[in-house]
């Protein structure tokens, strides 16, 4: 039913990108007029929308289309336009399967921080670009790298999120609490405790000021994993039950984190009784 749901909307969209660029084609290259402008800029927000729904389905046609919205508004002289699909095309090469290739992500998220004018979208950009040094590290661990190159992703990731941290209003909850939980996941691979834990316990504060338990029980989890991992096993235990906690407060809908939650508080107790 999903399935058939998403498949409508994208033949919608698509039919929405045939009606604007009709209704546009006769002034594509050189629009002059007000009118015309905003008939590109309506053809440009339709492939917008349309490459944006592609790559959520992880369709590779998504890059044509956002690739395409782009040079359409600066065509226009649409700044912001041209950044949010410089942007979504970052997303597109990270996270579509078959366009996935991390140095063009991070090309177009710089072009997108390039083009941004506001704090909060410079913020975004710096945060993925940070996600960008994360996965390579990722992959370079897998890869058994030598330490120096490993140290190095982490401190590209860390200056990416510290600066998108900067730049975040203080009652932007909920990007506070993302960034702030990347900053821990990057802090637990170095060993750095304490500042890992200072950023997951900074990140659960913002999740529950934007009344989002569910996210601050993820964090608590991994909290918890952090302290298992250094054997720090009471402040693990009260972070896995203060996480199972956030998940019951969703009577059921949380079933399969309960039960993830419950585990690691076995595997806790177990631990501990192995010392």
């Amino acid at each position: 039913e999903v399935d058939r749901e998403d498949d409508h909307r994208l033949h919608l969209l698509r039919l929405s990108v045939d009606v604007t660029r009709e209704r546009a084609a006769a002034f594509l290259t050189a629009p002059k007029t007000d009118i015309e402008r905003n008939a590109v800029r309506s053809l440009a927000a339709s492939l917008q929308q349309l490459g944006t729904a592609l790559a959520d389905a992880d369709d590779a046609e998504a890059a044509a289309a956002l690739l395409e919205a782009k040079d359409l508004f600066s065509r226009i002289g649409d700044r912001n336009g041209e950044a949010i699909a410089a942007f979504n095309l970052g997303h597109a090469y990270m996270n579509v399967t078959a366009l996935r290739d991390l140095d063009a992500a991070e090309s177009w998220y710089q072009a997108g921080l390039a083009l941004h004018d506001h704090d909060a979208d410079r913020a975004k950009c710096h945060g993925q670009l940070g996600r960008v040094a994360l996965e390579r590290f990722d992959a370079a661990r897998e890869a058994q790298a030598d330490a120096a190159a490993l140290s190095d992703l982490l401190r590209q990731a860390e200056s990416a999120y510290q600066t998108a941290l900067k730049l975040i209003p203080a009652d932007a909850h909920a990007d506070l609490a993302v960034f702030n939980n990347m900053l821990g996941e990057v802090y637990r691979p170095a060993g750095m405790i304490d500042d890992a834990a200072k950023h997951f316990a900074a990140a659960v504060k913002h999740h529950l000021a934007n009344d989002n338990r569910f996210g601050a029980g993820k964090t608590r989890y991994n909290m918890a994993v952090l302290y298992l991992q250094h054997g720090q096993f009471a402040n693990a235990k009260l972070y896995a039950a203060a996480a199972l906690d956030d998940y019951r407060s969703y009577h059921g809908r949380a079933a399969d984190w309960e039960a993830n939650a419950e585990k690691l508080l076995a595997l806790i107790d177990e631990a501990a009784a192995a010392v």
